[in-house]
């Protein structure tokens, strides 16, 4: 007759066995040894669609209006990027001097609204004042606080008189002056005096 021990043993060395082979069989959760992770930069922070930004001049008053079908904001690199942008100045001047719209594919603007990046298409209309222009270009800087924009890329400018074609620009928006950098060409049409 076996021992009570031993009558024990097999049992317990049995059980701890199909334990043991029944740990091994089971599919294990792998520990993540990573960090944590952030928020995407990937995605924006804040979004808006058919949204209207409004700026303002030290004293309060109306300065220019920046709206697009879609914008959104990236707090990590204060930037806001922008489909169909659509900008125009605005204030007490309007009308009278000759204020400036423009549109584009697309924009990028720092947070501050200090430098903005328009490309694709990009039109600016001067509507008022002593003669109508178009400045059609493929990209433009813009720097809204000094009404300076300019462009590496071809210019055409047109009125209902006279256009000019050239590559590159440098234009001074509120003091209605603008350079075309190189290979210049310009047409008048007589017709019209």
């Amino acid at each position: 007759m076996p021992s009570p021990a031993r009558r024990f043993v097999f049992p317990t060395v049995a059980f701890l066995l199909i334990a043991a082979v029944g740990w091994w069989l089971t599919p294990r959760e792998r520990v993540q040894r990573t960090a944590p992770s952030t928020p995407s930069e990937k995605l924006p922070t804040y979004f808006a669609t058919d949204a209207t930004l409004h700026s303002f001049d030290v004293a309060g008053r109306p300065e220019s209006e920046l709206s697009a079908t879609r914008i959104d904001y990236y707090q990590g690199r204060d930037v806001w990027i922008m489909k169909q942008p659509r900008w125009r100045q605005v204030g007490p001047a309007e009308g009278t001097s000759g204020l400036w719209r423009g549109r584009a594919d697309h924009g990028r603007m720092q947070g501050d609204q200090s430098h903005a990046h328009l490309s694709g298409n990009v039109v600016l209309r001067r509507r008022g004042g002593a003669t109508p222009i178009t400045v059609t270009t493929e990209t433009l800087d813009l720097k809204p606080p000094e009404s300076y924009a300019e462009t590496a890329d071809p210019v055409l400018i047109a009125s209902p008189d006279w256009r000019m074609r050239g590559v590159g620009a440098h234009m001074w928006l509120d003091r209605q002056h603008l350079e075309l950098l190189a290979d210049v060409e310009g047409v008048y049409d007589e017709k019209t005096h």
